[in-house]
């Protein structure tokens, strides 16, 4: 509104005399000599980095988004190392039906699990309701730690009594529901990150399947640290459903526009490529995916789609003009390539400046956007006039 209200023309006199005209008329023509060269190098170098993705791993820890050899996560190094971990465990027990927790054979069961935990989890500090119960045994005969152990048959009633009295209330709530059907086992563990943890997860239900009687106890994994080491799946299945909802919606809308399937195929190329490549970058950098760098994937899309809309646009409106696909190509070329290179240039330094942060979520994100960006560019200008041109060939 200002420009068009202004009374004066605003003009810029710059002293720069660089001819965009004549270097982007030189990259057309070398892109059009090297077609065959350009093709193949662009398939060999993206079949190559996106291979990488077979390295990505799907891994979360406790805190997410320093870089290594941060302070925090020094911290967290020394927890583990000297104190028998950072991360907190939690597993749920529900007492079958007509069972009560002072029995013989629930306290057996509840027993093994806690070894399992000890010897196969390396879960440290583990307290349960089975603790309490071992230290009143033992307090019942003279504090002997000969009978830290689960009591008697003859001893569970008055063990029980102790258990349940007003004064070990506050201590029973920390592990027993008021109705006393579920109880919770809960100690600490060294954190090895989602990847490692869903390993001892698997091999901890299956030990509760195969050796845990289920007339007697149920037992399942709970807890802040189960749900963020199971926010993985949900990543990748938003992650997939994002991007196939972005691809879905700008083919369908090129559909609508230009009426050729063949132009939505060729405009996905130079689109999906530069994002496929980023999952093959991160695989080899071996950068984790998880909830903080999950999001540069939708970015990188919006992204390298932008341009390529704009050089197709703008070739068929050239098209129009000009029977000559070769020469609307040229003139698209010409017409956009400035606003092309300047864009991603643009987008390039302004992500870039992310890369100065001391926390991985915005310095990857800032990385790879920009390497997007770049990509991207390439393909704009190299890959795609060149599939454009083919299918106008087949025309």
């Amino acid at each position: 509104s200002l420009l068009h209200l202004s009374p004066a023309t605003v003009e810029r006199k710059s002293s720069m005399q660089y001819s965009w005209g004549k270097s982007l008329n030189l990259i057309f023509l070398n892109v059009l000599k090297h077609r065959r060269k350009v093709i193949f190098v662009a398939t060999i170098s993206s079949v190559l980095i996106i291979a990488g993705s077979a390295f990505l791993r799907l891994n979360t820890s406790i805190i997410v988004g320093f870089q290594k050899h941060e302070p925090e996560l020094e911290k967290v190094a020394y927890f583990d190392n000297n104190f028998d971990g950072y991360k907190p465990f939690e597993l749920g027990v529900n007492i079958a039906k007509g069972r009560s927790l002072m029995n013989t054979e629930v306290l057996q069961e509840i027993e093994k699990i806690e070894n399992y935990l000890s010897r196969e989890y390396q879960v440290s500090h583990i307290e349960s309701p089975l603790n309490l119960i071992r230290e009143i045994n033992a307090g019942l005969n003279g504090g002997s730690g000969n009978y830290l152990k689960i009591p008697l048959d003859k001893d569970l009633n008055k063990v029980g009594r102790l258990y349940y009295s007003p004064k070990l209330q506050a201590v029973r709530r920390l592990f027993q529901t008021k109705n006393q059907s579920t109880i919770r086992l809960i100690g600490r563990s060294k954190d090895i990150g989602s990847f490692e943890a869903r390993k001892l997860n698997e091999s901890l239900n299956e030990y509760i399947n195969q050796e845990i009687n289920p007339q007697i106890i149920n037992a399942k994994l709970t807890g802040t640290s189960y749900l963020i080491d199971k926010t993985d799946n949900y990543i990748v299945t938003s992650l997939l459903k994002g991007i196939g909802l972005a691809t879905l919606t700008v083919s369908f809308l090129l559909l609508i526009f230009f009426r050729e399937w063949r132009l939505v195929f060729v405009s996905l190329i130079p689109n999906l490529i530069p994002v496929l490549m980023l999952f093959g970058l991160m695989g080899l950098f071996q950068i984790d995916l998880n909830i903080s760098t999950a999001i540069i994937f939708t970015v990188a899309f919006g992204i390298a789609v932008d341009d390529s809309i704009h050089l197709i646009v703008r070739y068929y409106m050239e098209k129009k003009k000009s029977k000559n696909s070769i020469w609307a190509m040229k003139k698209t070329f010409l017409g956009t390539g400035k606003s092309i290179i300047v864009t991603s240039l643009i987008i390039l330094s302004g992500f870039s400046l992310f890369m100065t942060s001391g926390l991985s979520s915005p310095f990857y994100l800032g990385l790879f956007i920009a390497i997007t960006a770049l990509v991207a560019l390439i393909f704009d200008l190299a890959v795609l006039p060149i599939l454009m041109l083919k299918i106008s060939k087949k025309d």
